[in-house]
């Protein structure tokens, strides 16, 4: 097994291009360093009344559950297997 090529050319170039990825990894490590974050404002926030959260007022529109689309919704129908859909019990068999 060879490890580096027999052209010296190719050994040059190969090893600048492994000292140009370890300078620029080297490069992004150091400068990337910054002063610790501090946490967002909402965090510290104090709490807002519900009424605040909901778009439209403080109450919660419950009329969709009485239109007829939404009673006109059923479950849907059991999914039936036959044991041959369901492959080999035992794969190592």
């Amino acid at each position: 097994m060879q490890i580096l090529p027999e052209n010296k050319k190719k050994t040059i170039i190969y090893l600048v291009i492994l000292l140009l990825a370890a300078g620029a990894s080297g490069y992004l490590w150091f400068t990337s360093r910054s002063a610790p974050v501090a946490p967002p404002q909402s965090a510290n926030a104090p709490r807002t009344p519900s009424s605040q959260l909901l778009p439209f007022g403080n109450k919660i529109d419950t009329a969709i559950l009485d239109s007829e689309r939404f009673r006109a919704l059923v479950v849907p129908a059991p999914l039936v297997l036959t044991p041959e859909e369901l492959g080999k019990t035992d794969l190592f068999q």
